[in-house]
């Protein structure tokens, strides 16, 4: 047992620490997770960037809609009379009331509770209570918020300015994504799990898996973890039989390999695809096929594609299903971590493909991660946390973080 003396020499040891320094190849000082003031200037940075936020089958009909919020900010994206996808900042341009209150529905008209200001679905003012003569409709209309669509994935910039050029941010995704026909799939299913952890704990976490033999039982039976930690630790050294599939894959014209971008990079964005492993042709428990093939594929492949734009969002894709996984932050201490399970659009739950089968890895994964997460927050808020060295399979985190301390900072200046 410790003596008295080497623990108070331990204590001051840790108390003599700066807190606040930061060095590359190690996890952040406690204050870039807990931190309330630094919560808002992260949020300030991220809403400048492309940020994936949904798929077009959320708003399938004219008229639908459903808020995306940030911070402060809320957006209604909406479906338009014409069928296009528009996005407006959800403050009456009269006295700044919130028009849309619920988080989604159909509206024939955007109509502000407060004083009765409609605006069409386009965003332009339509009626308005007695104004004064010098009063101009047209320069009243909504404030729009930049939109982009990308295989059926909706993308937004908050942006009032200028957005950064939409085609450079996703053309390296095309070759990745474009056997699956995303944009012609259906939504299964939407579940959302509330992390009470920051939102770069969750993206870290999300984007390594040292951790997976230790807490992902049913992830290790189905993924071939060795492959996974090779491209996320920079190693490619692959295995004789991931090497032969990639060479077949090729040989049938499909897009394999792995696109890691560096820390110096504007969004970290990460593109792989590889085999699945152990003779799965799936993500599912049994490797078996769960729901119809999707997109232009003739076989269930036994391959996987991982897609992250921006690390507050990963696509994983399959022969048969598509899921989306979103890291919106709530407050310095709460993430909402939110998957949706896309399939084939004809596909029938009951006939097609069965949904508990369909749901369980990510679910059983995800909900294992939220409390690996959220046991990680509490220690990050203990007086004893010091930011330990990443290891060897963990060169992704590493990135996020060193990524993170070049693009963001606490002094309200954006590094970009």
């Amino acid at each position: 047992m410790p003596s008295d003396v080497s623990m108070e020499s331990e204590s001051a040891a840790l108390a003599d620490r700066d807190a606040g320094s930061w060095r590359p190849g190690y996890c952040l000082p406690a204050e870039y997770y807990t931190s309330d003031d630094l919560y808002r200037n992260d949020i300030r940075v991220l809403s400048r960037r492309w940020l994936m936020v949904d798929h077009v089958n959320r708003i399938p009909n004219p008229g639908d809609y459903f808020l995306f919020e940030l911070g402060d900010d809320s957006v209604i994206v909406v479906r338009t009379r014409n069928g296009e996808v528009r996005a407006h900042h959800n403050v009456c341009r009269h006295r700044g009331s919130r028009i849309c209150l619920e988080s989604d529905g159909n509206a024939r008209y955007l109509v502000c509770p407060y004083h009765a200001w409609s605006y069409d679905l386009e965003g332009k003012l339509r009626k308005a209570q007695p104004m004064g003569e010098d009063f101009d409709p047209a320069q009243h209309g909504l404030h729009p918020c930049h939109v982009r669509i990308f295989e059926g994935l909706i993308f937004l910039n908050l942006s009032l300015g200028e957005a950064p050029d939409f085609e450079t941010f996703i053309q390296r995704g095309r070759p990745f994504l474009s056997d699956y026909g995303i944009a012609d799939l259906k939504v299964a299913a939407r579940r959302n799990y509330p992390t009470m952890a920051n939102w770069k704990l969750v993206s870290e976490n999300f984007s390594e898996c040292s951790h997976c033999r230790c807490s992902h039982g049913l992830f290790t039976q189905v993924f071939n973890i060795d492959a996974i930690d090779k491209w996320i630790g920079y190693d490619s050294n692959f295995s004789s039989t991931q090497v032969n599939w990639e060479q077949k894959q090729r040989e049938a014209g499909r897009h394999v390999g792995v696109i890691a971008d560096g820390p110096e990079s504007d969004s970290l964005q990460v593109y792989v695809r590889q085999e699945i492993g152990y003779g799965h042709k799936t993500g599912t428990a049994d490797g078996e096929p769960v729901a119809p093939l999707i997109g232009n594929l003739k076989e269930y492949d036994n391959g996987w594609t991982n897609v992250g734009f921006e690390p507050m969002s990963v696509v994983v894709a399959f022969s048969d299903y598509v899921v989306l996984n979103r890291y919106t932050p709530r407050s310095a201490d709460l993430t909402d971590f939110e998957v949706t399970w896309l399939v084939h659009k004809e596909a029938k739950e009951g006939k097609d493909y069965d949904l508990g089968r369909l749901l369980e890895l990510f679910d059983v994964t995800v909900t294992e991660d939220k409390k690996i997460v959220e046991d990680q927050q509490r220690g990050v808020h203990s007086s004893a946390y010091r930011p330990g060295p990443f290891g060897a399979n963990e060169g992704r985190p590493s990135d996020i973080c060193t990524w993170y301390m070049s693009h963001f900072n606490n002094s309200g200046q954006d590094l970009q």
